[in-house]
């Protein structure tokens, strides 16, 4: 991986990442463990919901994985409510 790739996926999953314009400071990829705090579970659990397709992910490389938060946000919520994907 290049560095400039490296700097481009740490900027990804920075806290502080932006989200696009007027972004209030939520980040478009988190890693595994930081996307499963951020749904309150462990991070063990959250790897064997992305090995099973439930949640969505990002491979890069053997080892890096992302969490497109958006899109699993939108997965869990349309889970938790029957398949009816409606906005808390």
């Amino acid at each position: 991986m290049t560095a400039s790739t490296k700097s481009r996926i740490d900027e990804a999953c920075a806290d502080d990442a932006p989200d696009g314009p007027g972004n209030d400071k939520h980040p478009r990829f988190l890693r595994p463990e930081q996307y499963a705090e951020h749904i309150g579970i462990s991070k063990r659990h959250l790897l064997r919901f992305v090995s099973s397709g439930l949640i969505p992910s990002i491979r890069l490389g053997h080892r890096c994985v992302l969490i497109p938060v958006a899109e699993a946000d939108a997965t869990l919520l349309k889970l938790s409510t029957g398949g009816k994907a409606t906005q808390l």
